[in-house]
């Protein structure tokens, strides 16, 4: 899964903005690119 998130942009240091938010998953935008992920996958990242 690391790789995975690695490869869709989820770098250190990398701006993630929040476009949608639903009790489905979120909508996010990372260097402008849109990705939906689900609420299990979504809870496994921690950002600071």
């Amino acid at each position: 899964m690391k790789q995975h998130l690695l490869d869709m942009g989820f770098v250190a240091g990398q701006i993630v903005q929040i476009i949608g938010n639903s009790n489905q998953g979120l909508v996010l935008s990372i260097k402008g690119v849109r990705l939906a992920l689900n609420r299990g996958l979504a809870h496994r990242i921690n950002v600071a």
